[in-house]
Formats: C-alpha cells, structure tokens, sequence
C-alpha cells in the first residue's frame, strides 16, 4: 500500500524578492543614476559658461624714456650786408655811359718804310718780322683808341689819306686785324676825312688810322 505525499505549502515570497520585481528595481537604479550624472554634467556646463574667459595676455612694451632736451648751440651772428640802392637815373646814367662797339675786319696798309722799321726791330731781339709787326698793330690798336679819347685824330689825317693813296706796285700791302671799336670813334674818322658822297667805307678809313698810327709808333722807336 503506497504512501501518498502530502505536498508542502511554500510560503509566498515578498513582492521584493521576486525576479521581475528585482530587474525592475535595477532599471529604476540605474535610471537614477543615468539621471545624477546627467544632472552634474550640466552643472559642470552651466560653471563653464558663467566664468569669465581670462583675458588674453599682452605682451609687456618697454618702457620708453624720454629724451633729454639739448640746449640750443649758439649760433653765430649773422649781418646782412644793406642791399644797394637801386635809382633808375645812376642805371641810365651807367648805360649811358658804356662804349658802343662795332666789330670789324681792317686791313692795314703796311708800306715799305713800316716793313723795313718792322724789320730792323725784328733782329735787335732775334724775332722775325711777322712778330714785329703783329706786336705793334696790338699796340697801335690802343694808341689809337687813347689819341681818339684825348681829341688828337686829326694828328694822323695826313698820313692816313697818304696810306689810302699807295697802292700795291709801290710796295703797300695789307695787314688784316679783328678788332671792336667804338661807333663814335667811327663816325669822328669819317667826318675827319670829309667824304660827303661815301666813296670810303667804313673799313678803309679805319684801316688807313690804324696803320697812320702804327707808322707813328716805329719811328719814334
């Protein structure tokens, strides 16, 4: 005859002790926790935004120092030399009073007795007679000017038309000279030679001056 099993009553378990009570528990932890750190995630966030960002460093300028003021170097006096006057009548006056001149080509007569005076001072100092010659018309074209200035042309009319009238066969010939000279003295040799109708330029009659007073000046040598 077999035994029969009564079967033991198992005491309900508390609602906290059941499986899906404990996996429920886990997930409502682990949301909690899921949310805390959450929670300090954004208040580390909210911190950092609230701090003031530093400000950015700059970099140190040296100091600059002043520079000392120099004193002034003296400085010399200066004077200023009185400006001359200017009067309009000393200018018209000074205008007035400077040479009209007037370039020309002359041609010198030279006839034998000046060539042969030429000649003799041209071997007491060992030159020829070309030197001699060119010498005496630089210095009778001074003589000249200064006779005029004193008011003596007249002195060498005579010998200045006798030049004019020697021709080459007599044995004249022409020395050429450039020269400037002075209009009035021009015109005061024309009217010496009394040439109404200008038969006689300008250039003849002056040549024919020059060379009376270059004959002059070698014989008196």
């Amino acid at each position: 005859m077999t035994r029969r099993r009564i079967p033991l009553k198992v005491a309900p378990s508390p609602a906290s002790q059941r499986p899906e009570n404990k996996s429920v528990e886990k997930l409502v932890q682990s949301s909690r926790e899921h949310q805390e750190r959450m929670r300090s995630v954004a208040g580390n966030h909210a911190e950092a935004k609230e701090k003031p960002a530093e400000p950015a460093k700059t970099r140190k300028q040296p100091k600059r120092t002043k520079p000392e003021a120099k004193e002034p170097k003296p400085q010399p006096a200066t004077t200023t030399a009185p400006k001359p006057e200017t009067n309009p009548e000393k200018a018209n006056t000074a205008s007035a009073t400077q040479p009209i001149t007037r370039k020309m080509t002359l041609h010198v007569p030279i006839n034998t007795l000046m060539d042969s005076r030429a000649g003799k001072l041209a071997e007491t100092i060992s030159k020829d007679r070309e030197y001699v010659i060119a010498a005496y018309l630089k210095r009778s074209t001074e003589a000249l000017r200064n006779r005029w200035k004193a008011g003596k042309l007249d002195e060498l009319l005579s010998d200045a038309k006798l030049l004019l009238d020697q021709s080459a066969d007599s044995g004249t010939r022409p020395e050429r000279k450039y020269l400037a000279l002075d209009v009035t003295m021009i015109s005061d040799a024309q009217t010496l030679f009394d040439d109404p109708l200008g038969l006689l330029s300008e250039n003849k009659i002056m040549s024919a001056f020059l060379g009376a007073e270059m004959l002059a000046q070698l014989t008196k040598e």
